[in-house]
C-alpha cells in the first residue's frame, strides 16, 4: 500500500512521548509519596523494609516478564513455522 502523505515523524514521536509520560505521572507520584509517608510516619526501619520489598518485587517482576516474553516469541515462531516437528517435519496438533 503506497503512503498517502509524507509523515512528520518528529511530531509523531513528540506526541507519543508526551502522551506516554503523562500516563506515568500518577504512578511515579504515588510511589514517591508512599515512601515519604512511611518514612515520616513509621521511621527508618519500616521505610527500609518497604524499599527492600519493592526492590525485590520489581526484580522478580522483571524476570517473570523477560521469561514470558521469550515464551511468547517462541510460540510466535512455532506458529509461523506451521508448528512442525523438527525431527520428523510433520505438523503437530496444539
Amino acid at each position: 500500500m503506497p503512503p498517502r502523505a509524507k509523515q512528520n515523524m518528529p511530531s509523531v514521536f513528540e506526541h507519543l512521548n508526551k502522551s506516554s509520560h503523562s500516563s506515568d505521572d500518577p504512578a511515579g507520584v504515588a510511589g514517591r509519596d508512599r515512601a515519604v509517608v512511611v518514612g515520616f510516619s513509621f521511621g527508618a526501619e519500616p521505610l527500609g523494609g518497604m524499599l527492600a520489598g519493592v526492590t525485590v518485587t520489581g526484580v522478580l517482576l522483571a524476570i517473570f516478564m523477560a521469561n514470558s516474553g521469550g515464551a511468547w516469541d517462541n510460540a510466535k515462531k512455532a506458529f509461523e513455522e506451521g508448528c512442525r516437528d523438527q525431527r520428523t517435519g510433520l505438523l503437530q496438533r496444539l
